[in-house]
């Protein structure tokens, strides 16, 4: 079996030294003189570098092209065209979900003033209106009027309000401390 190889192997260069004569030549080969060899470390071969290089040579044969080993001190590659893929593909356990475009919402300015405010932009029941609602800072402190609590003061348990305003009916204490019953829809 080693024979065989050493055979092929054998065959196959002794066929790359043969050659044939050229019509009307003097049996050398034109292909070895127009071999130029480039080194991996060299930069790349551009479409400007090979135009520039494919004008015929003095001294080569008519017809025949020349190809030259650029400097190694060539221009950058060009830009990249926009729209061509990105030449490092995702790997392909990873997924890019599509993400759909959302359409655009017109905030209502008092809904900024609200967020700006730190408060919460909440719906009225079911009606189509909103209200800002703030936590206060006093609440479940007690309170007998309604100067003691920065909201309302609760009638029932006797302490400050967790927000404000209230929305539905509450008996809340007012500033003389006289109970009353409060409905804001």
């Amino acid at each position: 079996m080693r024979l065989l190889v050493r055979f092929a192997a054998l065959f196959l260069l002794a066929a790359c030294q043969m050659h044939s004569p050229a019509p009307g030549g003097d049996g050398s080969s034109l292909v070895a003189e127009n071999i130029a060899v480039t080194s991996l470390d060299a930069a790349p071969i551009t479409a400007a570098t090979l135009a520039a290089s494919t004008a015929p040579k003095v001294g080569l044969p008519q017809g025949s092209l020349a190809v030259g080993v650029p400097a190694k001190a060539a221009a950058p590659p060009p830009a990249r065209p926009q729209g061509l893929a990105d030449p490092k593909p995702a790997p392909p356990d990873a997924v890019t979900p599509e993400v759909a475009a959302e359409p655009v919402v017109a905030v209502p300015p008092e809904q900024v003033l609200c967020e700006k405010s730190k408060g919460q932009w909440s719906p009225l029941g079911d009606s189509s209106g909103h209200v800002c609602i703030h936590s206060t800072r006093d609440s479940g402190k007690s309170c007998h009027r309604k100067g003691d609590c920065q909201g309302e003061c609760l009638a029932q348990s006797g302490t400050c309000s967790p927000i404000m305003p209230l929305m539905g009916c509450n008996a809340i204490l007012q500033a003389d401390g006289s109970e009353v019953t409060l409905c804001m829809q």
